[in-house]
């Protein structure tokens, strides 16, 4: 059986990708910290980061292959 990454919100790009480096996924769900209502904060699903997002990011380009909302590259 394979955990799936979870890595916080405010984690930094090194933190994420030994993450990514340690566990030999390119994939973690990441969390942040509400705590907007009553009683103790709780952890809620911010989204996903993968490693193509960050490659993508770290180049400021769209990965190939990858298509957008209406279809286009």
């Amino acid at each position: 059986r394979l955990a799936v990454n979870v890595v916080e919100e405010d984690d930094n790009l090194e933190a994420v990708l030994k993450t990514f480096s340690t566990t030999r996924q390119h994939f973690a769900v990441v969390r942040c910290v509400d705590s907007s209502g009553p009683g103790d904060p709780v952890y809620r699903i911010a989204g996903v980061i993968t490693l193509e997002d960050i490659v993508e990011e770290i180049l400021q380009v769209r990965a190939c292959g990858r298509r957008g909302h209406n279809g286009a590259v």
